[in-house]
C-alpha cells in the first residue's frame, strides 16, 4: 500500500494563479476535500496541515487564508479556535465593501 502522504499529494493539483494547492478527488457536504485514512472520512485541509506542519491541538480547527475550500497548500493553511473570525475574515470583508461602494 502507498505511503498516506503519496496517496494524499496524488490527489491534489499543482499550484494556480493564486498558489492554491486544489484538492481533485472526494469531497465533503460542505464542499471541502474529503481523505479516507483507517476508514474514516477526513477534511483534506486538516490532513495536509497535519501532514506537512504538525499536530492540530484538541478544539482547534483548520481555515485557509485565501479562503478556497479545496486549497490544501499548507503556506495557506492556519489553525484556529471554532470561534474565530480574526483578521483572514475581516480582510475578506472589508475589500467585499471596497467593492461594492465603487
Amino acid at each position: 500500500m502507498r505511503d498516506i502522504r503519496e496517496r494524499f499529494w496524488a490527489k491534489v493539483s499543482g499550484p494556480d494563479e493564486r498558489g492554491c494547492r486544489n484538492w481533485t478527488a472526494s469531497l465533503l457536504t460542505n464542499g471541502g476535500g474529503a481523505f479516507f485514512v483507517d476508514g474514516k472520512t477526513l477534511p483534506a485541509g486538516r490532513v495536509a496541515y497535519e501532514l506537512e506542519v504538525g499536530p492540530i491541538p484538541a478544539g482547534m480547527r483548520v481555515t485557509r487564508r485565501c479562503r478556497n475550500k479545496l486549497c490544501v497548500n499548507p503556506r495557506h493553511l492556519v489553525v484556529t479556535d471554532h470561534g474565530w473570525l480574526g483578521p483572514i475574515h475581516h480582510a475578506h470583508s472589508t475589500k467585499r465593501e471596497e467593492r461594492r461602494l465603487t
